[in-house]
């Protein structure tokens, strides 16, 4: 407020006057202020509002006045002259001027408008009114002029004075001129449109001294101009206008037009004077009122909101139907946008054409181009006209309004005809945008035109022009015009009439409920009596674009329901309208002439039918055909039609049906493919095929229709046919053989008695080269009597499972198919000779034989021959090559005897056969040796029951024979499993046959020559050549030989020998000596029997399977438990439980170590004089004479990391935990040397040691040194260089190797200290060596460690324990995992795998300690894979005060240097004083805590994450206690992940409370370098005045930052940008910010931070206008509020957005709310509003995971294509968030920020889970603010762990070991290979990526051979993925984040 004298004004503050009231910032120009009043009666009046000028140059003075001349001046400080020395318009030099402020509070409450006034006083006049536009905002009341009698009144006016130039005199010009000028509220004023207004109101303008009114709608640009000013500098149309009062000239549409500085006038098109309506333009040449020219006339406009409608308008004329049926044609009242902008109107309403309700958008009295030139076009180019209409009866233009849409039904109207259509979106956007397609060809659309009204006049092709005008016409004819508006002419046709009086109208409808049929089969099911006939159909329904149309209906053929889509005259009369190529619609009447092309639903399951005169066929289309008739996609050639089936009689003989189509030519339907005249069906084509069923005839009807599936139920097969009645005689019999099928029912023969009947046969015909009529390669389908002369391929639903059988005369035989015989019959596959898996003859007095094979080749047909030989070989044939295959079961014929062939499908027996002589031993134990029948891949595989000798009394029986002869070579020419599949003469005495496909290498296989006989296992190699006759050529190791005859027996091992092309043996060596047995004829030398001359001698060779149940105890340890008094001694062990390994002899140990130890090795050491094996480990599987004194054996597959080792020398015994390479050297791979883990003396006198080494060669050796000699414990090593004993020289001991499960070892001791410090609080602040088990229950055992019970609180666990200095090192991470000689003091252990990012490594040195949260490389090179490097940790802390500060460097401040010389803690990556402790690296880094120093006690201890006692930030202490009040806390922003809590001030009052401040310190240059967060991550000696920390990743923009300064305070969205810069500290240059003013002595409103050398926060990118900074460059930004204020404390915070009903953000906040929260599902909740269902995991790795994914790896539900990676903002199966088996994808996928990814696996096995329990949870320390954005975009994000890491998610995992690629989006190969979103791919070499193994979620297909596989583990590569070659591990995965 200023006073002068007695004398007050008041005016609004602007951000200029603050500007220079608190900061003298000078304008030196004038500015206008807005809201000025005089407060008392004698102050001046301000109807132009006030002006201030605020100083400039070396005035600092002010001026306020009501203009810039100095008599107005009200008062002044202006010190350059005089000229502004007036008090209130009056010169006055010394009079006293004061300048007050207050806040702008308004007391008294005004109405927002005269609309307001008006709703609560309807009896309020016209007159001026005091109103507050902006209610409780700044602005002040203000007096306007309200009109309370014009369309219902309520008008407040913001424009009133007089038009015209006089106009611009009085008030000063447009609204980009003058912001507000107002002398008179009710004669003279003018301001813009108060912020408050939208386009959604309505404007009236006024002008003329009878007060001429018209109501206008805005759009944005027209509420631009009269609300800010912004011309247009062109004309722009009002949506919509209504005269709102008599009288207004007839401008059917009004038109703004703005100038810059010249003001605006409302006109029609024309503008002139004549159509202007009103105006303020600064020329006389515009001066008009309402068409009258001059520029006396009142001028007003006014604003009011859109009005409330009690009783709402319809939408539209469909509406008005719907609402009263009877409704007749007329004008009507719409509101087409309801609520929206546009008022309501009238409109012609057709009620009578097509049903009615039809809204009229174009009427006029003409057609042709005068239409166009009377009204507005369209596409009008001059003023964008939306809207000229007179007279909505006859001449009336109306764009289309907003709501109306394409799928809109639209009316087109000329003269008395008329048509609907649907229209393209181009001709759509020209009815409602003006946007002018040109040519728009809809011939081929799916809009189709149907007319409405008889005699329209529909040709082939329709388009549509719109430019200059519109018009529907047909192929672009000016003479086929059916309606125009064309202006430029030549298109003045009406329904293909010329003439311009025709009457020319456009309406639209919206979609119809109504329902329609859309099949002629539909109407017939639901009117069984239904006629043929036309019929309305819509065959897509009512929500497809097709419109509905006449269709004519077959409701008799073959049961009716056939729906036509071509019918039209026989022959060439209609060729051209009746082609799908070249027209897709031309149906002047759906009976006689018509063509459609097939709608959208009907597909190739549909049957499809023909019909000339009274003649039909039908068919099912091949795919030519059928794309022919949908798309007119010609083929130009002739394709035969499916499966053809005779309707009516008298058709001409069908064996065939074929179509030949041409382009532009037409097409034909003939029997034959050669199509000579009188095998014409039909025809429309253009030549000489004028033909109706064979007859010449152009006059009969022709149609085609289709029809869609029946219900009708008809057998499938001949077998269902002989099922349901067995008496059924053989004949034909109509069946449907693909049931639902596209196939049509067909006649077939049945074959009812052969072989118990039920065969369907597939051909018939006569034997022989002169009985060919075609062939399987050729055609489908040639069946001209199914029991004579018929050929069909396979229908779809036979499989491999099916017999085939062959008849020839009175002969059958039967066999089991290939796929070659299948792709033959089924596809007419070219296939050579194919030998049949079985044969078998069904009749007797078959030709002998010893294996079918069938030929099917590119010509000639088909032939069945033994071997495949001709003549007297032959058993049926149909090739026509030669004579040669003229024969009938062995025996000349030649058109003789009738040949078939059939199909069966696979019979359920009532008993099964059994499928081995075990099957029949276990179910009649007292079965006897002998001949039974089996069956072995049972009732439904491909083989046939046979014939089999079994062996049921030799080791328990049960033995299947599978070759029964005479060995030696003089027997072995004909009964070789390379030679034959099956030769079996007597199954009793000459018998071989492969073994059937179930055989596996899981089978025992046992050998019989005369009285001696072995069992062994099936290796692949015997597999191979017994089961396909594969030879390898070579010896080959058999697996657990055992002799069953004792005597003369001395095989201790055995070999498979199988040359090429000579049979097979077993010998006692590699090299052909000491033969067992044999049936080769490669020479005499393998004619032994027993190793005794044996050539004749009978034998036999059978197969047992596994027996299913264990033959003894799984190891030593399982006996122990059953009777723990048991001692050390040989003992019957089964390795593999009931797998097929059988029990054999070992040694137990039951005395060392609390017994249960099974030996591997037994013997004695020494090279010269000791036992040793024959050959390695990695040579032999076994050598084993003497289970107790000599003995080798790999161990058991099933053996790993988790089990102990046992080794003794003599009396000395030590145990460990083998290492992987370890286990791999006695599974037979590996050498080298390699650390024993956990090494433990068992027995007193054993050596010193810290580490045991494995020596893996010929033999092998444990050493205490990678080294031989005095270091060696026991060795089998041939070298004298190993004979040690125990570091002693000395041979001759009994040594042995044994092996333990990990469930031996005790379990009830801590796996960390801090488990012990909480099992036994006595243990507190005692440091000491304890028992510690890190595994618990796993294979390690407790061993003695170092626990420090006194820093930090306790409970750390050390894993390195010596002295700093390069010269002490211990030993190495890099090459060692255990070197523990005294863990007190000496000690060197790799972390477990357990130990993860989220628990704390504390470093010590001296006396000095600090603690930091481990990156996972640190741990992986600290654990189980070292890697070179240095690796930053995520957060680090002092734990003592002497530790020197910490500063930011690498991502934090802390680092970890690993080399291969061990290991260092430093600061910055650097060394020297910034070395914390170090051992081992170089000199460089001997310092301790930053000073030169060495021989300091240094350890390494590591502690999980504690129970989380905090909240994780201010709002969260808000929101648990409402009356918190300011001040500082405790808060842990990650619970128990990586960071460690700290404590923050919080700011409890500002804006609500509950912010975090982050930046706390003195504001300008001087201080700011030591608050820099390039220079400082976590540096807050003092929370509330001086504090740097960055903030978290896991930030995202649901989150607001304050600033404070000066106890003023302002707020903003935190932006990615900003994120930048307090995450990383990248530079950011001056970037926007959103403020929000929070106190009101802020002076400007923020909009711009800078962030590099320090930070600003300011209004401006410039050093003015500073709030507050922080800057380290200059002190030109020393400013707080803009104000010079260096030292002024300013601080920076942040708080979440809300969430509605105050639900927590994630699982982790819901923890930190409540530490006793359990896991289970709960409701969660964004700050978008959006809530959803989760399971929260509170108590894996510290608890608060928030569960996101949930992925079973057998479905592709997940895979790496799928959608639910990359596609935001959607859900898979949300209503399944529990912890359960069911796949689900929930929102915290897109909606909860993270800095950690937990994945936990159950395994799967054969389709079920192993256990229901989480196999082993894994943390990912990745950060992002959603997985969608880590993972959607598809970008690698790579990490670096080890294989064994990610092996460690499921037990058995593997992968190649060789290249890795591991992370996020992992995919090196692209994604042709394995590709995985969160896992490792890995591959045997480089550049594999094809060979592949992977580990993790989200994998592409699995490999082609093993099927899905998306989650888990699979190695595809054999020989790279362990013993048992190709891996898969499914897995069910959980995906958290926290």
């Amino acid at each position: 407020m200023a006073v002068c004298g007695s004398q007050a004004m008041k005016f609004l503050f602007t951000t200029q006057i603050i500007g220079f009231f608190t900061s003298a910032t000078q304008q030196g120009s004038w500015q206008q202020v807005i809201g000025a009043k005089g407060v008392t009666a004698g102050a001046m009046s301000f109807p132009n509002g006030a002006w201030v000028y605020l100083g400039g140059g070396s005035s600092y003075g002010w001026i306020i006045g009501a203009s810039t001349a100095g008599a107005s001046a009200f008062s002044s400080s202006y010190t350059p002259n005089t000229g502004y020395d007036y008090c209130n318009g009056n010169l006055a030099s010394s009079t006293p001027a004061m300048l007050y402020y207050r806040p702008n509070t308004n007391d008294t409450v005004y109405p927002l408008s005269c609309l307001e006034i008006i709703q609560n006083n309807p009896l309020a006049t016209s007159k001026v009114y005091t109103i507050d536009s902006d209610g409780p905002g700044p602005n002040f009341p203000e007096d306007v002029y309200c009109d309370m009698v014009i369309d219902g009144g309520g008008w407040t006016a913001f424009l009133n004075t007089k038009g015209g130039t006089s106009y611009w005199s009085t008030l000063g010009g447009g609204f980009d001129q003058t912001v507000k000028s107002c002398p008179d509220p009710e004669t003279s004023c003018q301001y813009r449109l108060p912020a408050r207004v939208t386009a959604n109101y309505h404007l009236l303008a006024q002008c003329g001294s009878g007060s001429s009114s018209v109501k206008l709608a805005m759009n944005p640009s027209i509420l631009n101009y009269f609300k800010s000013g912004t011309v247009l500098n062109d004309y722009i149309a009002f949506p919509a206008m209504v005269e709102a009062s008599a009288g207004i000239y007839p401008f059917n549409g009004l038109q703004l037009y703005t100038y810059s500085g010249r003001g605006w006038f409302i006109c029609g098109k024309q503008r002139t004077l004549a159509t202007t309506f009103a105006n303020s333009y600064y020329t006389t040449g515009m001066d008009a009122c309402n068409g009258v020219a001059g520029s006396g006339g009142t001028l007003r406009l006014y604003y009011r909101e859109k009005e409330p409608t009690f009783v709402p308008y319809p939408r539209s004329c469909q509406e008005v139907l719907w609402a009263n049926s009877g409704s007749t044609s007329g004008l009507y009242w719409i509101d087409p946008d309801g609520t929206g902008p546009m008022f309501a109107y009238r409109v012609w309403c057709d009620m009578d054409l097509d049903g009615g309700g039809w809204t009229s958008f174009w009427r006029y009295t003409a057609n042709g181009a005068g239409a166009g030139n009377a009204l507005d076009i369209f596409d009008s180019s001059s003023y964008s006209a939306v809207w000229n209409c007179p007279d909505p009866t006859t001449n009336c233009m109306r764009r289309l309004p907003a709501p109306i849409n394409s799928s809109y039904t639209f009316l087109m109207q000329c003269g008395a005809q008329a048509m609907k259509a649907t229209l393209p979106q181009s001709v759509f956007n020209y009815f409602q945008t003006g946007a002018a397609p040109g040519w728009v060809s809809l011939y081929g659309s799916p809009f189709p035109f149907a007319p409405v009204s008889n005699g329209v006049n529909t040709l082939p092709s329709f388009s549509f022009y719109g430019s200059s005008g519109f018009m529907f016409t047909h192929s672009w004819q000016t003479a086929n015009s059916f309606m125009s508006t064309y202006t430029p002419g030549g298109y003045d046709q009406c329904n293909s009439i010329s003439g311009t009086a025709f009457a020319t109208r456009l309406y639209y409808r919206e979609p119809q409920n109504n329902t329609i049929f859309k099949t002629c089969l539909e109407i017939k099911r639901a009117y069984p009596a239904a006629t043929s006939g036309e019929y309305i159909i819509d065959p897509d329904g009512p929500s497809g674009p097709l419109l509905s149309y006449k269709a004519y209906c077959d409701m008799v053929t073959d049961g009716g329901g056939w729906t036509a889509f071509i019918a039209g005259p026989n022959g060439q009369t209609q060729y051209a309208a009746l082609r799908q190529d070249q027209t897709q619609w031309y149906c002047p009447d759906p009976t006689a002439l018509c063509m459609r092309r097939l709608p959208e639903p009907v597909d190739m399951t549909f049957t499809f039918a023909v019909a000339c005169g009274n003649f039909s066929i039908k068919f099912t289309p091949q795919i030519n055909q059928f794309n022919y008739f949908k798309y007119g996609t010609s083929y130009n050639t002739v394709v035969q039609l499916n499966s053809p089936v005779v309707l009516t009689p008298g058709v001409i003989p069908v064996r065939q049906l074929w179509m030949y189509q041409y382009t532009t030519y037409g097409w034909f339907v003939s029997t034959s493919s050669s199509y000579p005249a009188n095998t014409v069906f039909a025809s429309s084509y253009i030549n000489s095929y004028n033909y109706c069923n064979g007859q010449a005839d152009s006059t009969s009807q022709m149609r085609f229709f289709y029809r869609e599936p029946m219900n009708t139920t008809f057998p499938l097969s001949c077998k269902e046919i002989k099922d349901a009645n067995p008496a059924a005689p053989s004949r034909n019999y109509t069946i449907d053989a693909d049931g639902p099928g596209p196939l049509p029912p067909y006649d077939a023969y049945c074959d009812m008695d052969t072989d118990g009947g039920g065969w369907t046969a597939f051909y018939a015909g006569m034997q022989g080269s002169s009985g060919y009529f075609n062939q399987f390669i050729n055609t489908p389908w040639d069946c001209v009597n199914p029991s004579t002369q018929c050929l069909r391929r396979f229908p779809a639903n036979i499989g491999l499972n099916y017999t085939l059988m062959a008849t020839c005369g009175s002969k059958a035989i039967k066999f089991t198919m290939t796929s070659a015989i299948y792709n033959l019959f089924s596809q007419g596959t070219v296939s050579n000779w194919v030998a049949f898996p079985t044969a078998q003859p069904v009749t007797p007095g078959v030709m002998p034989f010893t294996g079918f094979q069938i030929y099917g080749g590119p010509t000639y047909d088909w032939i069945i021959s033994d071997k495949g030989s001709s003549g007297t070989s032959t058993f049926s044939a149909t090739y026509s090559g030669s004579t040669s295959y003229n024969w009938c079961n062995g025996l000349p014929a030649n058109n003789l005897n009738t040949t078939y062939l059939y199909y069966r499908a696979p019979a359920i027996p009532v008993t099964p056969r059994p499928r081995n002589c075990k099957e029949i031993k276990d179910s009649n134990p007292a079965a006897m040796t002998g001949l039974y029948i089996i069956d072995p891949d049972g009732w439904a595989g491909p083989i046939f029951e046979y014939e089999v000798w079994c062996d049921m009394d030799t080791d328990g029986g049960g033995w299947t024979a599978f070759w029964k002869y005479r060995q030696g070579s003089s027997y072995a020419s004909t009964q070789r499993f390379d030679l034959n599949a099956w030769d079996c003469v007597d199954s009793n005495t000459q018998c071989q046959r492969r073994v059937p496909p179930t055989v596996d290498i899981t089978y025992s296989v046992l050998a019989v020559c005369g009285n001696f006989s072995m069992k062994m296992m099936m290796t692949s190699t015997m597999l191979n050549y017994f089961q396909s006759g594969s030879q390898s050529n070579s010896y080959s190791f058999v697996t657990n030989s055992l002799p069953l005859s004792v005597a003369g027996q001395t095989y201790s091992q055995l070999w498979f020998y199988n040359p090429t092309s000579y049979g097979w043996a077993f010998t006692g060596t590699a090299s052909g000596t000491n033969v067992f047995m044999g049936a080769t004829n490669i020479n005499t030398n393998f004619n032994f029997c027993n190793n005794q001359a044996g050539n004749g001698v009978p034998g036999y060779l059978a197969y047992r399977p596994a027996a299913g149940v264990a033959e003894g105890p799984k190891d030593c340890y399982a006996v122990k438990l059953t009777n723990p008094t048991l001692g050390t001694g040989v003992y019957m062990i089964d390795s593999d439980g009931v797998g097929p390994n059988y029990a054999l002899p070992t040694h137990c140990d039951m005395d060392q170590d609390g017994g249960g130890w099974t030996a591997f090795f037994r013997g004695t050491n020494g090279y010269a004089s000791g036992y040793r094996p024959t050959a390695s480990y990695t040579s032999y599987l076994s050598d084993c004479g003497d289970a107790q004194s000599q003995c080798m054996r790999r161990v058991p597959t099933d053996i790993d990391t988790t089990y102990s080792f046992m080794a003794t020398c003599g009396s000395n015994v030590i145990k460990f935990i083998p290492s992987s390479a370890a286990v791999s050297f006695f599974k037979g791979s590996g050498s080298g040397y390699t650390p024993q883990d956990q090494p433990l003396r068992i027995t007193a006198g054993v050596y010193t040691f810290g580490q045991i080494y494995l020596y893996m060669s010929t033999g092998w050796a444990l050493s205490n040194v990678q080294g031989l000699g005095s270091g060696v414990f026991s060795s089998s090593y041939q070298d004298t260089s190993a004979d040690f004993c125990n570091g002693a020289a000395s041979v001759g001991n009994v040594i042995g190797l044994y092996y333990r499960p990990a469930t031996a070892n005790p379990i009830n001791f801590p796996r960390t200290c801090q488990e012990l410090l909480q099992r036994n609080a006595s243990t507190a602040g005692v440091s000491g060596v304890y028992q510690i088990d890190t595994d618990g229950p796993g294979p390690l055992y407790a061993v003695p460690t170092y626990c420090d019970m006194v820093t930090d609180g306790g409970g750390y666990t050390a894993f390195y324990t010596g002295l700093n200095g390069y010269a002490n090192t211990l030993d190495r991470f890099y090459s060692t995992a255990w070197n523990c000689p005294i863990p007190a003091s000496k000690c060197l252990r790799r972390v477990p795998p357990t130990v993860d990012t989220a628990w704390t490594i504390m470093s010590t040195c001296g006396d000095t300690a600090l603690k930091f949260t481990p990156h996972h490389q640190t741990l992986i090179s600290f654990g189980s894979s070292y890697s070179s490097g240095t690796y930053y940790a995520y957060s680090a802390e002092k734990v003592t005060d002497t530790v020197f500060p910490l500063l930011a460097g690498g991502n934090v401040g802390v680092s970890v240097t690993m080399s291969t010389t061990d290991w260092a803690v430093v600061q910055n990556g650097g060394s020297g004083t910034n070395t914390f402790a170090s051992t081992g690296v170089s000199t460089s880094y001997d310092y301790c805590n930053g000073v030169n120093i060495v021989d300091q006690p240094a350890r390494l201890l590591y502690r999980e994450p504690l129970p989380n006692p905090y909240p994780t930030d201010c709002s969260m202490i808000l929101l648990m206690n409402s009356s918190a009040t300011s001040g500082i806390y405790w808060i842990d922003p990650d619970g128990a992940g990586m960071i460690f809590p700290f404590q923050a001030y919080c700011d409890m009052t500002t804006d609500g409370g509950g912010w975090t401040v982050f930046w706390a310190g003195k504001q300008g240059y001087t201080y700011s370098a030591k608050q820099n967060v390039a220079t400082y991550v976590n540096h807050c000696p003092d929370p509330y005045n001086q504090c740097t920390r960055r903030l978290q990743y896991f930030f995202d923009n649901n989150y607001w930052m304050m600033a404070t300064c000066n106890n003023q305070a302002v707020k903003f969205p935190i932006t990615t940008t900003l994120m930048s810069y307090w995450t990383r500290a990248t530079a950011i240059s001056w970037t926007p910010v959103t403020g929000v003013i929070l106190t009101p002595g802020v002076s400007m409103n923020v909009g711009q931070f800078y962030g590099s050398a320090g930070w600003i926060l300011s209004n401006i990118t410039g050093q003015t206008g500073v709030f507050s900074a922080s800057y380290t460059s200059s002190n030109a930004y020393d400013f707080c509020n803009s104000a010079p204020a260096a030292g002024v404390i300013t601080r920076l915070a942040y708080r979440p957005s809300p969430v509605l009903n105050n639900r927590p953000r994630s699982c982790m906040e819901l923890l930190a709310r409540n530490k006793t929260t359990p896991s289970g599902v709960y409701t969660l909740g964004h700050a978008s509003g959006v809530t959803w269902q989760a399971y929260c995991d509170m108590t894996s790795y510290g608890g608060g995971w928030t569960l996101a994914m949930k992925i079973d790896g057998r479905n592709a539900t997940f895979q790496w294509s799928a959608a639910h990676w990359t596609t935001p903002s959607t859900t898979y199966r949300p209503e399944y968030p529990n912890f359960d088996r069911e796949e689900a994808k929930l929102a915290t996928y897109d909606l909860v920020p993270f800095s950690s990814i937990m994945i936990g696996m159950i395994p799967l096995y054969n389709n079920s889970m192993i256990n229901e329990t989480i196999w082993a949870y894994r943390v990912l320390p990745l950060q992002s603010t959603s997985l969608y954005n880590l993972i959607g975009p598809g970008s690698y994000v790579g990490t670096t762990y080890s294989i064994n890491w990610w092996n460690s998610f499921l037990p058995g995992s593997i992968m190649n070991p060789y290249m890795t690629y591991e992370g996020i989006n992992a995919c090196p190969g692209g994604t042709t290979y394995r590709c995985v979103r969160i896992g490792n791919v890995m591959s045997y070499a480089s550049g594999y990526w094809y060979q592949y193994s992977f580990a993790g979620v989200g994998g592409n297909l699995g490999s082609s051979t093993s099927g899905i596989l998306t989650g888990g583990n699979e190695c595809t590569l054999a020989g790279y993925c362990g013993t048992s070659g190709i891996a898969r591990n499914p897995s069910f995965s959980y995906v958290y984040v926290r």
